[in-house]
């Protein structure tokens, strides 16, 4: 992690029980927010949403650099791939992430965000942390009451 030691470190994660969904991130020593969803809600779309909500706080409160890691791997692939070219839908949530991303970084230079796999439940206190604090989520969230749409790409 040498070359990102300027960077503002994220973790983010979602749990999903009987009770709903739940998701989170923690910038450490810092901040930390937790999501409460629908049981409906899929653990994707809650994985996605804690790293849409992780960006917009980055954005708001002025850092320029930051690493945000995550233990899901389908999301990070998503948001890696291009749009797939044999569909028309996609994921909104995707969408506003990799939006988010060009124009966050558009403008200037010295504006960066690194997404990074990071493997579960291995000790990462950080890593832990947003785990905790999505298993709380379920039940001492922020209610999210709208949900993802699929999004017809033309």
């Amino acid at each position: 992690m040498g070359s990102y030691v300027d960077y503002t470190s994220i973790f983010t994660d979602a749990s999903k029980t009987a009770e709903g969904t739940g998701a989170a991130w923690v910038i450490p020593h810092r901040a930390e927010k937790k999501f409460k969803f629908s049981g409906q809600t899929s653990i994707f779309t809650a994985e996605a949403f804690a790293i849409l909500k992780s960006m917009e706080f980055v954005r708001d409160s002025g850092i320029c650099k930051c690493i945000i890691f995550s233990d899901s791997l389908s999301v990070l692939s998503c948001l890696k791939s291009p749009t797939d070219v044999n569909s028309n839908y996609y994921h909104s949530y995707i969408i506003r992430i990799k939006q988010d991303i060009s124009k966050f970084q558009q403008y200037n230079s010295n504006k960066k965000i690194v997404l990074v796999w990071v493997k579960a439940h291995t000790g990462i206190t950080f890593n832990e942390r947003a785990d905790q604090l999505a298993k709380e989520s379920v039940s001492q969230g922020e209610e999210i009451i709208s949900q993802h749409q699929l999004c017809m790409i033309d």
